[in-house]
């Protein structure tokens, strides 16, 4: 996912105070955000994508950069992204700026704070919604049956299961950019590759579909063995099988 990155921050008073690893962490999670600045809290993948071991020493930095920084529940908000990402002020007639008006009314346990530093969200949000569940409230869009019967097959594939109804969400969003076959390729693919990983360094599946994650390349995926060879064909035959063993 292509982005900006603000050259001036090293000039930046604050910034240039940042410890080593708080710039660190800092650069990670604009690295890996969406486009509206949200990032689902998973320490986890934080500390094995950082290499900072210490589970403390994260959540200290995050503490350390409230200024820039603001968690809640699962997700954390960078709070001038949007700005430094040239996409303020936003505009809803603006095709670009549409998907990060979806996304900020999607976080909507963050209103208050991002309303408070882009300006009311009255008349900005509206148009895309603010409903709850797939396919539910006046606005928000409506995903087919079978849209979601694909989001849920492919959850299965997925190789950790956590906070389905988010995931599910996310997936159906994801059928709408690439095919359920490329998709269910993909995921299979990455289900073998990560069969033998910790759980804790496979991403949230609503991260992973969020981040468009398919379009890694399937040799960052192979984390357990130099060595490891698979063959694609395989994964998707068996990921067919243990799906239509569980439904």
């Amino acid at each position: 996912m292509a982005r900006f990155t603000d050259e001036n921050k090293w000039r930046d008073v604050w910034f240039r105070k940042l410890s080593p690893g708080l710039k660190l962490i800092f650069l990670y999670l604009c690295d890996n955000c969406d486009l509206a600045g949200f990032l689902e809290y998973d320490i986890d993948r934080i500390v094995f994508e950082t290499g900072v071991k210490d589970i403390s020493t994260i959540e200290g930095a995050l503490k350390g950069l409230g200024r820039s920084i603001l968690v809640k529940g699962e997700y954390l908000w960078i709070k001038n992204f949007i700005k430094h990402q040239k996409n303020y002020p936003l505009n809803k007639n603006n095709p670009a700026h549409r998907g990060i008006i979806r996304l900020i009314s999607e976080r909507k346990e963050f209103h208050e704070e991002v309303g408070a530093l882009y300006g009311p969200l009255k008349g900005l949000l509206s148009p895309i919604g603010i409903g709850k569940g797939i396919g539910k409230g006046n606005s928000k869009k409506q995903y087919s049956k079978e849209t979601i019967e694909d989001a849920e097959k492919l959850y299965l594939v997925y190789p950790r299961h956590e906070n389905k109804k988010t995931a599910v969400e996310s997936i159906c969003k994801a059928l709408d950019k690439v095919s359920f076959d490329v998709l269910f390729e993909k995921v299979s693919i990455y289900a073998e590759c990560m069969k033998n990983a910790e759980k804790q360094f496979i991403p949230h599946p609503s991260t992973w579909f969020n981040q468009e994650r398919w379009d890694d390349d399937i040799k960052d995926w192979q984390v357990t063995s130099a060595e490891q060879k698979i063959s694609g064909a395989d994964a998707i035959k068996m990921a067919y099988e243990q799906t239509e063993e569980a439904i």
